[in-house]
């Protein structure tokens, strides 16, 4: 399968989703994010107390 194939499917798949099906798939893809750069502030910065963790995560996802 080509790259333009797979687009093309991949394209087509989510055009069969609901609405509400793509949303969620959305919102999940969203959270496992969130919790991937939570995770790499903690293995970076295991001494960060909780308020200096949620300094450095709301840094990371909305920028200064």
């Amino acid at each position: 399968m080509t790259p333009e194939q797979a687009e093309a499917l991949q394209v087509e798949m989510w055009r069969r989703l609901s609405l509400e099906e793509r949303f969620r798939i959305v919102a999940a893809m969203i959270q496992d994010g969130f919790a991937l750069v939570a995770a790499s502030i903690r293995a970076a910065h295991p001494e960060y107390t909780p308020e200096e963790f949620r300094a450095a995560l709301r840094k990371r996802i909305y920028g200064e």
